[in-house]
Formats: structure tokens, C-alpha cells, sequence
């Protein structure tokens, strides 16, 4: 949330501080035992850091004479959420439940089953150490149109994706910075941007159904920062729409050939920092919808010949426009530099920051 300026046009309640936020909204921040009576034009509420740690039938009673469009929860030490506490957020469009430590996550899915889903949009249930999510977390949603679940920073090893099949109008999915080890998914027609980053995945999950694609419209995936090993040509096959693909810091020692060429509409990929990685195979970028490639800090030899061919690295990706290559090794060869940059007709950015290049060699670029 960015704060603007103080919001001197009410006495706001005891304990509270009211703000407005640079999208417009009049937003309460507390920190006392209970919710004051607000500002009647109050929209958002933020419990942060307060004394409230049961959240009891009426400890919200005061919120019912608002139109609250955004609840937060968050450093709270909250214990205990009467499961009928959220009745009166007929509204609310946003829930977070953030750095609640001492919450049961069973205790929180009791109280959402009485939460108006009407005009509910986002989840946000991060940083709360959380070891599982239940199969039927949801379920209470069933016919919601709840477009964006974060989970965020909790203390997940496995994950049934089976909790998000109700979800069925989901479009944003982020279960980023936990320790996932496994995951098993399950259909999401409208899923477009997955966010795995930050776990302990061993390889590429499974995106294929027995029957049909789990995610025939996902745009956007980060697999960052995991323990993934390997990736070949059949990693990413089910994935018909993607067109972002963050693979940043995984583990992976060769880069195979045709490894994106099933992703017809991928236009950037994100290879940076994979310290770990020692041969691009000749076809690797065998794509003609790339556009972007981000390959800076790898600690890459290329002026070893034995561990990329510089005639074919980049010959099969004709309409790349954008190459980032800083902070890897390359050969002060003017032949070599040539034969790996002459394919990319349409290259309009080439970032070469500490490479050990002493110059570049005259007519490198022809176009």
C-alpha cells in the first residue's frame, strides 16, 4: 500500500491513523484492543501489530457501517477467528492475512466459509508459517470470482492442487518462497501467471493432464530459485500459451536442444544467475516467437568451443531483439563474436557488461 499524505478530513477513530492511499481509497490503520468507530468513508482496514488477538462474533461489529472494500491482517499474534466473524464484509474485495504466525490455518478456513465471495477478487495469505493447506480451503468459494491467490512465504513441503479447484475464475496464482518439494496440480481453464520461485522443486512439475492441458491460457511462469536439475523438450509441452519463462538460479548443467521450441508464442526467457550451467547444445533456442533472452551471471566460458557451438547458439532464434550476456566469459575474437551475432537480424539491445571484452570487433552489426 503507498501512502500519500494524512487524512485530516475526519477525526479518525482511538488508535487509528486515517490515510490516503495513491489509489484513492481512505484507508484506517489500527493498533489498538478493538476497531474503533470510522470515518463513515472509510474503505480499507488495516489491523496491523495491534492487541487483537481473538478475533471473537462481534470484535469487527464497528466495520458493518463501512463500505470495506480491503481487510488486512497482519503481525497480530492472532490466535482465534470466530467462524462468524466475517459476516458483515459483504464488500470486500480484498482479504489479506499476513505474518499470523499463531493462526491455524484450519481456524482461518472456518471463518471464511461465512465470507461474502460476491465481490471478493484477491487472497492474499502470506508469511504465516503455514505447513499445509487443506484440500478444502475453498471450497466455500465454489461460486466466486476470486481472480488472485497468494501464498506467499508459508512453510509448504507438498501441495495438493486439488484445494484450488473450485478457483475455477483464478487467474493469478503465486505459491512463491515456501519449500516445496512437490506439487501436483490440477485443471484451472483461466490460470495465466504462476509464481513457484523460491522453493526446493527437483524438476519441472507435471503440466499435463491425463485427458486434457491444465493450463491451455498460462502467460506467465517463474520456477526461479529452485533445485531443478534438468529440463528437456518435453519440460514445457503443455503449455500452449506461454509466453514469459523465469528460470533464474535453478540447477541445471546443460541447456538441451529444443528445449522452448513447443512454446509457439514464448517471447522471454530468463536464464540468469545458473551458476551450474556448462554447455548450450546446439538447437537450445530453436524458437522463432523468442524475443528475449536474459542469460547475465552465469559464469559462462564461451570462449571454450567444447561447450556451446557459436555458429548455431543463436542461429535458430532469428527474431530476438534483446540479449542479455554481462557477467559471463567471452572470447576477444572477432571471428567468434561475429558467427554468434550475425543471425539476430532484428537484435536492438545486446547488454556485454564485464565479459572481458576489450573492444568489439568493427562491422559486428550489419544491421
Amino acid at each position: 500500500m503507498s501512502i500519500i499524505n494524512a487524512d485530516t478530513y475526519h477525526k479518525c477513530g482511538e488508535c487509528c491513523k486515517c490515510l490516503l492511499t495513491t489509489r484513492g481509497y481512505k484507508t484506517a490503520i489500527c493498533n489498538g484492543s478493538y476497531i474503533p468507530k470510522l470515518p463513515v468513508s472509510v474503505e480499507e482496514i488495516e489491523l496491523r501489530n495491534s492487541k487483537l488477538n481473538d478475533i471473537g462474533r462481534f470484535s469487527l461489529i464497528n466495520i458493518r457501517l463501512h463500505n470495506v472494500y480491503v481487510l488486512v491482517l497482519s503481525g497480530n499474534s492472532i490466535r482465534y477467528i470466530h467462524e462468524e466473524a466475517f459476516v458483515n464484509l459483504t464488500l470486500l474485495a480484498v482479504l489479506t492475512v499476513n505474518n499470523e504466525t499463531s493462526l491455524s490455518v484450519d481456524v482461518l478456513k472456518k471463518a471464511l466459509t461465512k465470507l461474502s465471495s460476491k465481490f471478493l477478487k484477491t487472497l492474499r495469505f502470506t508469511n504465516n508459517n503455514w505447513e499445509y493447506i487443506p484440500n478444502d480451503m475453498f471450497d466455500s468459494f465454489v461460486n466466486a470470482t476470486i481472480q488472485n491467490v497468494h501464498l506467499i512465504g508459508n512453510q509448504f513441503s507438498d501441495l495438493n492442487g486439488s484445494a484450488f479447484r473450485v478457483l475455477t475464475f483464478c487467474q493469478n496464482l503465486v505459491i512463491e518462497y515456501n519449500k516445496l518439494s512437490k506439487i501436483i496440480f490440477w485443471n484451472m481453464q483461466r490460470l495465466k501467471r504462476l509464481g513457484l520461485e523460491g522453493n526446493r522443486l527437483a524438476k519441472v512439475p507435471n503440466f499435463c493432464g491425463f485427458h486434457d492441458i491444465l493450463f491451455p491460457k498460462l502467460k506467465i511462469l517463474s520456477l526461479s530459485e529452485n533445485n531443478i536439475g534438468n529440463i528437456d523438450n518435453t519440460s514445457f509441452i503443455c503449455l500452449p500459451k506461454l509466453e514469459v519463462l523465469k528460470m533464474r538460479g535453478i540447477s541445471i548443467v546443460e541447456l538441451q536442444s529444443n528445449v522452448f521450441s513447443s512454446l509457439k508464442k514464448l517471447k522471454e526467457v530468463n536464464l540468469e544467475k545458473i551458476n551450474t550451467l556448462k554447455r548450450i547444445e546446439n538447437f537450445a533456442f530453436n524458437n522463432t516467437s523468442l524475443k528475449k533472452i536474459y542469460m547475465p551471471n552465469c559464469k559462462l566460458r564461451f570462449d571454450l568451443n567444447e561447450r556451446f557451438n557459436h555458429y548455431t547458439i543463436f542461429k535458430f532464434c532469428p527474431n530476438v531483439n534483446y540479449v542479455n550476456l554481462g557477467l559471463n566469459h567471452l572470447p576477444n575474437n572477432a571471428s567468434i563474436l561475429h558467427s554468434k551475432f550475425k543471425p539476430l537480424d532484428n537484435l536492438r539491445s545486446l547488454l556485454l557488461h564485464s565479459t572481458g571484452l576489450i573492444d568489439l570487433p568493427r562491422n559486428l552489426f550489419t544491421n
